[in-house]
C-alpha cells in the first residue's frame, strides 16, 4: 500500500515536472512577445498597406525591443514570430548584419512553410546582394543555400517589383539579381531600363554610362538637367517602375500612354523622372495632383525610390492641387518618384491617380531644412 502510494506521488510528481517543462517556456515566450508587441505598437506607423520594412513613428525602446524578442526566441527557438520582428526591427534601424543573423538562425530553425515568412527571411539576404551590388555565382551559390526561401521565377519577380514598388530599391536589386542568375532574364529594354534606373537609385559610378545606352520606343529616356532655375516636367513623361504585365505595361513605359495632357496611374505603381543635378543644394519640388474621384487619393513622393513624403488628397472633385517637398540634392542623376498608393473601384467608380506635371526648383532660404 505504501509503494502504491509512493509510486502515485512519483508519477504525480513527474507529471507535474513535465507539465512545468512544456508549459514555462510558452509562459515565459508570451511574456517576452506580449511586452515586445506593446513596445512595437508604440514605435511603428499605423500602416495604411502592407510593407515589408515598417515605418518607425520615433526610435525610442528599440533596443529594448530587441532584447524583449531575443528572449522570446530563445524560450521558443521553432515558433517564428519573434524572428520576422527581430529581422524588421533590425531592418528599421539598418542594422542589416544583426538582420542576417537572425536570419540564418531561421533557416536553421523554422520550417518555412509561409510564403510571407519566406519573404520576410529572404529580406537580409537581398539587402546583402543589392548593397554590395555583387550578381555571380557565388551570389547564386549563397543565395540558394539559405535553404527553401522563393520558390519560383515568378514569385520571386513579384516580390522584386513589391519591394519596389514599397519604396526598397537595395532590396530590389537584390531579388532582380537572383532572378536574373537564376533564370536568365532576357536583356530587354525594359529590362535595360529598370537596371539602369536602379543604377541611378544606387548613385553608382557607370549610372551615367548606363543612362546614355539605354533604349525605349528606340530613343534615350529624357533627363533633366537641374542648376540654378526651375524645371517643369509634364506629367505625361513620366516612366512607370511597376510592370503591370497583363496591360503590357512595362519598365519605361510612358505614364502618358493614353494622354498627352497628364500622366495618368491606371493602377497602384511608380513613375519616375530622371534630373542631372548640376549644383548640390536644397530643392523645392512640386508636383500637380489630381483629387479623384472617389476620394481619398493617396500618394507619395521619394527620391532614388525610397519613399520621402506621404500625401492624401480628400476631397474627390477631381480639382488639381500642388503638393511640396523639400530635399536635399548633391552634383549627379536621380530618380524622381511619384507613387500611387490606392487604386480601387468602389461601386461604379474607378480611382485612378493622375499628375499634370512636376517641378523642381532651388529652395527659398526661408524654406531651407536645418541639418
Amino acid at each position: 500500500m505504501k509503494l502504491q502510494r509512493r509510486l502515485m506521488i512519483t508519477a504525480v510528481g513527474v507529471c507535474f515536472i513535465l507539465v512545468m517543462m512544456h508549459s514555462i517556456p510558452i509562459m515565459l515566450w508570451s511574456f517576452y512577445m506580449t511586452n515586445a508587441t506593446h513596445q512595437l505598437l508604440k514605435v511603428y506607423s499605423k500602416p495604411t498597406e502592407q510593407v515589408y520594412i515598417p515605418t518607425l513613428e520615433n526610435t525610442a525602446q528599440l533596443d529594448k525591443i530587441l532584447t524583449l524578442l531575443e528572449k522570446a526566441r530563445q524560450w521558443r527557438a521553432h515558433n517564428p514570430l519573434a524572428y520576422r520582428w527581430l529581422i524588421k526591427t533590425n531592418a528599421v534601424r539598418h542594422a542589416w548584419q544583426s538582420a542576417l543573423n537572425v536570419a540564418d538562425l531561421a533557416v536553421e530553425e523554422l520550417s518555412l512553410d509561409s510564403g510571407l515568412l519566406k519573404n520576410e527571411i529572404a529580406l537580409p539576404y537581398l539587402y546583402r546582394i543589392g548593397q554590395q551590388q555583387i550578381c555571380n555565382e557565388k551570389t547564386k551559390f549563397s543565395f540558394m543555400n539559405i535553404g527553401r526561401v522563393i520558390e519560383s521565377e515568378n514569385s520571386l519577380k513579384e516580390f522584386a517589383d513589391t519591394l519596389l514598388y514599397q519604396g526598397q530599391p537595395v532590396l530590389a536589386r537584390g531579388a532582380y539579381c537572383i532572378v536574373d542568375q537564376l533564370y536568365g532574364t532576357k536583356n530587354s529594354p525594359d529590362v535595360t531600363f529598370r537596371d539602369t534606373m536602379l543604377a541611378i537609385m544606387a548613385r553608382q559610378p557607370d549610372a551615367q554610362a548606363r543612362l546614355h545606352a539605354t533604349k525605349i520606343n528606340n530613343s534615350a529616356p529624357e533627363s533633366y538637367v537641374l542648376n540654378l532655375n526651375s524645371v517643369t516636367i509634364p506629367g505625361s513623361a513620366l516612366y512607370w517602375m511597376t510592370p503591370v504585365p497583363a496591360y503590357n505595361v512595362g519598365f519605361g513605359t510612358s505614364l502618358g500612354i493614353a494622354s498627352k495632357e497628364m500622366g495618368v496611374f491606371w493602377w497602384s505603381g511608380q513613375a519616375v523622372a530622371i534630373v542631372n543635378v548640376q549644383r548640390s543644394g536644397e530643392f523645392k519640388i512640386n508636383v500637380r495632383v489630381r483629387d479623384s474621384d472617389p476620394a481619398p487619393t493617396r500618394m507619395a513622393l521619394g527620391i532614388n525610390g525610397q519613399r520621402e513624403h506621404y500625401f492624401e488628397l480628400t476631397f474627390g472633385n477631381n480639382t488639381w492641387q500642388t503638393i511640396s517637398s523639400t530635399s536635399r540634392l548633391d552634383q549627379g542623376l536621380y530618380s524622381i518618384s511619384i507613387w500611387f498608393l490606392n487604386n480601387e473601384i468602389i461601386g461604379a467608380k474607378d480611382r485612378d491617380g493622375a499628375v499634370q506635371w512636376l517641378q523642381i526648383q532651388p529652395a527659398p532660404i526661408a524654406q531651407v531644412k536645418l541639418h
